[in-house]
This record gives C-alpha cells, sequence and structure tokens, in this order.
C-alpha cells in the first residue's frame, strides 16, 4: 500500500484502519525501494519472492495480496529481508509466479533462523 494512502486531512494521534482485519497482521515493514524478501511457514517452508511481483493496492483497508502458500496446515509466520534472513541457498525456495508454496526449509537454513515470541 503506497504512503500517500495513509495520509490524513487532519492531525491525528492515532491511525485508525491503517490494514484490514479479514486476517491477522503477521509483519508490516517499509521498504523503499523494490527488493528480495523471504516468507516463512509454520510448517517448516521458505519462498524468496522480488515486491515487484506483488501488485500495488490503492486503499490501505483493502485484503491484501496472497503471496505465500505453506500448505493445508500451515500459515506464515515470518517476513524478513533476504539480506536478514541469513539463507545460505535460495534456489530451492525462489517463487516463480504468486502465491507460490516455497521449498522445505534445510537443516542448514534452519540453524540460522532465530525465532522470537514476538
Amino acid at each position: 500500500v503506497p504512503m500517500r494512502s495513509y495520509m490524513t486531512k487532519t492531525n491525528r494521534k492515532m491511525l485508525t484502519n491503517a490494514y484490514s482485519s479479514h486476517a491477522p497482521l503477521v509483519k508490516a515493514i517499509f521498504i523503499q525501494e523494490d527488493t528480495e524478501m523471504v516468507a516463512y511457514g509454520s510448517n517448516d517452508k521458505a519462498m524468496v519472492f522480488h515486491t515487484a511481483m506483488v501488485p500495488e493496492k490503492a486503499t490501505r483497508s483493502a485484503q491484501g495480496v496472497k503471496t505465500f502458500n505453506p500448505g493445508k496446515r500451515g500459515t506464515m509466520i515470518d517476513l524478513k529481508k533476504l539480506e536478514d534472513a541469513g539463507l545460505k541457498d535460495t534456489k530451492g525456495y525462489r517463487a516463480r509466479n504468486l502465491p507460490a508454496a516455497g521449498g522445505k526449509l534445510t537443516e542448514e537454513d534452519k540453524s540460522g533462523q532465530q525465532l522470537t515470541l514476538f
């Protein structure tokens, strides 16, 4: 969602309806130019994609675009920039089209991922 969608006419202390409440927000990251991102699933899957592949939404309350499909029992649990992810080889995780299932994390890449509670 472009930042101009969040502009208000008055000086507000709190922004309301900043994103769709249809599904829980996993992570919000401000990026100024297109970059490579990594989405992680709860079933040890990961997917690398370029942000240019994600179409821009016009309104801030839009439902969004499904980019990661981790499977029947999986959910998206984290999103990181590729340079911060610490993946050794991204070939098996790279998406050609969206939504994509990604690939199973290798033992080598699992050890580099640190899970947090918040």
